[in-house]
């Protein structure tokens, strides 16, 4: 069996995350199928399976509308017929809507279906997250089969497109999480503004966005300010990130009096992050909406205790692991950091990490394992 991985659009965050820990675990657990793997320039080198083979794209070509759209449209479906693949799997949100072969399409930017985004975002990104949701959309009417990582992100698909829901298998695949991705040690920089600072220390570890709940976050710190906690937090993005929200968000903190309170540390290597989530007492995440949320599972995975907004996707991936508070009610968000610091209940909620992360198999084997069934299953 010949199967293509169309994953044009990862580039960032969750999207390099997720594609770096599966292509390993894919080819393995499935020796007998050959995997091509689309994908932008930049990505660094792995240690890959012999029957994974990854193919390169200039960033201009795998990230302009225009040439995406071509390359969904028209040459992606004649070398899936040309070459005899399978079946293509797109890893990031749409493909080809006509395709020759069976096609698995991984739904995982809840910001499409998220009603409040619009609200949120300038009338050209309305337009072009509407268009762009109409692509998924009318890619997932024709695929064999769309996959998505939490149950919340698919009930999000239900809720705002009722026919497809109706017309389509949708499969839930949970993300995984391997301890010895997380063992490399801080950097001096990291190191430093850690382990320098002895009052309470929150991390929130997160790609900058809109969407990730920062002014509501902040209105919590001043009430916990109000409270006399001392206390840091550490974000762990910077300019180089999101140049002009980064700089508006650190605006935001000297203007309320939080610089003092905020640190923003810079990006993390993602196998140093163990150290970020050891050295903290405590990850805030208030982000409004996630198709997942990988720190969640990464602090449950290091025993670190968890403050996160009340959503449907928090409380699925964390359960018991989590004290949940209203993101719209800084009073609210202000006692759950105090009361998740105690030590009687850090201890509870480290414990029911423990609890949560014995409870299922959330390695990354296990998704490879998963993904390449689900995959033979169609094809």
């Amino acid at each position: 069996m010949k199967v293509l991985i169309h994953a044009l659009g990862a580039h960032v965050g969750g999207g390099m995350r997720h594609l770096s820990n599966l292509l390993p675990h894919l080819g393995a657990a499935d020796p007998s199928t050959e995997y091509v793997i689309l994908l932008r320039d930049g990505f660094g080198p792995m240690d890959l399976p012999g029957n994974v083979r990854l193919e390169h794209t200039s960033f201009r070509n795998a990230s302009g509308w225009t040439a995406r759209l071509f390359n969904d449209i028209v040459q992606l479906p004649k070398r899936l017929r040309k070459e005899r693949f399978s079946a293509v799997v797109s890893l990031t949100n749409a493909g080809p809507i006509w395709s020759p072969v069976p096609h698995v399409l991984f739904q995982r930017n809840a910001l499409y279906y998220w009603p409040d985004y619009a609200s949120r975002i300038r009338w050209k990104e309305r337009m072009e997250v509407a268009l762009r949701r109409q692509l998924a959309m009318a890619s997932m009417m024709r695929s064999a089969l769309v996959v998505t990582p939490s149950i919340a992100m698919t009930n999000m698909i239900r809720e705002v497109c009722p026919t497809v829901a109706e017309r389509v298998d949708i499969r839930v695949l949970y993300h995984g999480f391997e301890p010895e991705a997380f063992r490399q040690p801080m950097e001096d920089r990291f190191a430093r503004s850690l382990n320098a600072y002895t009052g309470t220390k929150l991390i929130y570890p997160a790609m900058p966005g809109m969407h990730k709940g920062f002014t509501e976050l902040f209105s919590s710190l001043l009430e916990l300010q109000k409270r006399n906690l001392r206390f840091r937090l550490f974000i762990t993005f910077d300019e180089n990130d999101w140049a002009d929200g980064v700089l508006a968000l650190k605006r935001q903190t000297r203007q309320l009096g939080l610089a003092d309170s905020v640190e923003f540390i810079g990006r993390v290597p993602q196998d140093q992050m163990g150290g970020v989530y050891r050295a903290a007492d405590l990850m805030v995440y208030p982000s409004l909406c996630e198709s997942f949320g990988f720190g969640l599972l990464e602090a449950m995975g290091h025993g670190l205790p968890i403050v996160a907004a009340d959503t449907a996707v928090s409380r699925e991936i964390c359960g018991q692991a989590a004290l949940y508070f209203s993101p719209r009610d800084p009073v609210e968000g202000a006692i759950a950091i105090q009361h998740a610091i105690q030590p009687r209940i850090s201890e509870a909620l480290r414990e029911a990490a423990s609890a949560r992360m014995s409870s299922f198999d959330w390695s990354w084997k296990r998704y490879g394992r998963e993904l390449a069934a689900l995959i033979k299953s169609v094809a």
